[in-house]
């Protein structure tokens, strides 16, 4: 839930309905904007069977269910990110199905998302309305196992066409026999319009609209 001061007037929401403003006041005009990365050209790359997950580490997004589950299925996973408080992730790398990898450049972080096949962002208990990693690794032909805990996500994800929804261990495993049934073109298809020219679009267009009015 985000506040909003009921002097500002003129909001402007990436995805109104996931971010859940709490509006205290009914002067206000409320515009559209998207949020955009840098989207390199499409290349086809040589994908490995591996599982790559960049991001935080915590109960929310079920990093240490997703390693067991890789340790127990010998599937290899690439951990990275910054750990949170004392969440005992490393208590379940085990360096031979699991690695961690620490905190990782922009550069590295490609690099893994070009060689991945799968990015998991496995969110829960928490309704995430957009993700700029789910976006980077799209745009590198990754596939995104997520939960379909938002409606971001419900919206965003076509369960077979650009990724997975992942609720259970056997939907993890269904996942990962069918890895190979979703193409990179697609992934990054369903990113490519998350640019940085057209975020900057409709923050222009926006801006122009508040300043007419």
């Amino acid at each position: 839930l985000e506040q909003c001061h009921p002097r500002n007037i003129d909001l402007l929401f990436f995805n109104f309905d996931g971010q859940k403003p709490q509006l205290q006041h009914n002067n206000y005009k409320i515009y559209k904007i998207q949020l955009g990365k840098p989207v390199p050209e499409f290349k086809e790359y040589e994908k490995e069977d591996i599982i790559f997950q960049c991001s935080r580490h915590n109960d929310i997004f079920c990093s240490i269910e997703v390693v067991i589950l890789c340790n127990k299925y010998n599937i290899p996973v690439y951990m990275a990110g910054k750990i949170d408080n004392d969440y005992p992730l490393l208590n379940y790398i085990n360096d031979k199905n699991s690695f961690w990898l620490g905190e990782l450049s922009q550069e590295n972080k490609n690099y893994y998302h070009e060689k991945a096949k799968i990015s998991t962002i496995v969110q829960k208990g928490w309704p995430s309305p957009f993700t700029l990693g789910g976006l980077e690794a799209h745009n590198r032909g990754c596939q995104l196992w997520v939960a379909p805990s938002s409606d971001f996500w419900r919206s965003y994800i076509k369960d077979g066409k650009n990724g997975r929804f992942i609720e259970n261990e056997s939907s993890f495993i269904r996942s990962w026999e069918m890895r190979n049934e979703i193409k990179q073109i697609d992934c990054y298809n369903s990113s490519k319009d998350y640019s940085i020219e057209n975020m900057l679009g409709t923050f222009k267009k926006v801006f122009k609209d508040i300043l007419n009015n």
